[in-house]
């Protein structure tokens, strides 16, 4: 898929673009090679983890890259504080500290922009973050860990129909209702607190026939936490 980005994005040199997830770096060195000498990547990410790991796989391209912590949901503010960091004078709002001398160019235009949105696989392979049902960990799923409320909080403390609404809608669960009535029927007796919990009382949940697919009966469950 990266060379399909890279190709529509139409890179050139001197240009500005986003990688709105940046992830561990891959989209972004990309671009980087196909944008050099004097192309930039603004990279955001709400994942501090994943921020630090993409800047220093991404060290060699030094300024070029301007790895930003932020949802790319902000992008318009997180537009404005990088030009504004990167202007001199203020006059008209120019840059001026664009690498290898290249031109500058008026605030807030960038020439493209990619979003890869998921889960990382520094996310789903690190236990402590709670985002697989595969492996026994805290039922967090918070890619930004400043946001206070955790995947636990969401499973133990909303009702039924906010469940199965959130398990319908994002997860596209058919069977959102039997598993929202049986996950509030669990933690009366005891909250959940962990992946697994989670992931068995789901499957006990759905239908025998449902149980033994072609993907785990929580995948679904799982997606609709993770994006609520």
């Amino acid at each position: 898929m990266v060379n399909e980005v890279v190709a529509a994005l139409k890179c050139q040199n001197g240009g500005w673009y986003v990688d709105g997830t940046l992830g561990l770096g891959g989209y972004a060195r990309r671009i980087l090679e196909a944008s050099a000498p004097n192309g930039i990547v603004i990279g955001c990410d709400v994942d501090p983890d994943a921020l630090e790991i993409a800047q220093k796989n991404l060290r060699e391209f030094g300024s070029r890259l301007v790895a930003v912590r932020g949802s790319y949901a902000d992008l318009p503010n997180i537009l404005k504080k990088v030009f504004h960091s990167r202007t001199c004078g203020g006059e008209g709002g120019t840059l001026t500290a664009l690498p290898g001398g290249g031109a500058t160019r008026a605030p807030i235009t960038v020439d493209g922009i990619c979003i890869d949105i998921g889960v990382s696989s520094l996310q789903i392979d690190t236990d402590a973050r709670g985002f697989s049902f595969q492996k026994e960990g805290p039922l967090d799923m918070r890619m930004n860990p400043d946001i206070p409320r955790t995947a636990a909080d969401l499973v133990n403390d909303s009702g039924a129909d906010e469940l199965a609404k959130w398990f319908w809608e994002y997860g596209e669960e058919r069977f959102s209702r039997k598993i929202a009535a049986a996950l509030v029927g669990e933690r009366s007796r005891r909250p959940f607190s962990t992946t697994i919990e989670l992931a068995e009382c789901v499957k006990g949940a759905v239908p025998r026939a449902a149980r033994y697919g072609r993907i785990h009966p929580a995948t679904r469950v799982f997606q609709a936490l993770r994006i609520a």
